[in-house]
């Protein structure tokens, strides 16, 4: 049936013409999908404000003024979505700071678990070779064009030289920028906001090919 199951869906989907409009409102449904999108897939560090902040596995950190901003509505609207979706609805559990606040997906790992973990299916019952599925082509094609740069091309990248990768780090970009000064790498937040000061190592950076 339609309603079971599960689907893959990419991040990448933001990258449409068609994604929240910001001539157009936001549905409640295209802001939960939104937020889902958000959602770390590991566990990982930000930074903010010069304080580094622990993001769970099934989390993700967001500012209610930029996601009023995105869905074109009011704050008041994004804080009764919060809400509605906390007590309500039972899907998740957010804890407000004074610049962000923390959302927890409940359930996350019951789901999605249950999606990354499914064996593929190589072959037909009758033993002839199986349809392969043009989303598991596409996740494979991304994968290739990821590398990790030797040190010498990394500081070539840094002299000013560029070509046709990008640097990320755990899929969001980051550039080589000067702050008073001081050059340092930084991470341009997916879901947009002030820039992060990268605290790892270069070898830690992947080089992803630039999208045609």
């Amino acid at each position: 049936m339609a309603n079971q199951g599960y689907i893959k869906l990419y991040r990448k989907i933001k990258e449409k013409s068609w994604w929240l409009r910001r001539t157009e409102k936001a549905t409640w449904t295209q802001a939960w999908v939104d937020l889902l999108l958000r959602t770390n897939h590991k566990d990982a560090d930000i930074i903010l404000d010069g304080t580094i902040y622990k993001v769970q596995r099934g989390s993700c950190i967001v500012s209610q003024r930029k996601l009023a901003e995105e869905w074109n509505w009011g704050i008041a609207r994004v804080n009764a979505f919060f809400k509605f979706l906390a007590n309500n609805e039972q899907s998740i559990r957010y804890e407000t700071e004074h610049c962000f606040t923390h959302i927890f997906i409940l359930n996350w790992e019951k789901y999605q678990a249950q999606v990354e973990h499914q064996p593929e299916q190589k072959r037909n019952t009758d033993g002839t070779p199986a349809e392969t599925n043009n989303n598991d082509k596409n996740d494979n094609n991304e994968k290739k064009n990821v590398s990790f740069l030797k040190e010498s091309k990394i500081d070539a990248y840094k002299r000013g030289e560029r070509w046709g990768e990008i640097p990320h780090y755990k899929n969001e970009e980051m550039r080589w920028v000067n702050r008073k000064g001081q050059w340092k790498w930084e991470i341009i937040p997916e879901e947009g906001g002030r820039w992060l000061e990268f605290g790892g190592k270069d070898s830690e950076i992947e080089w992803r090919l630039r999208a045609a």
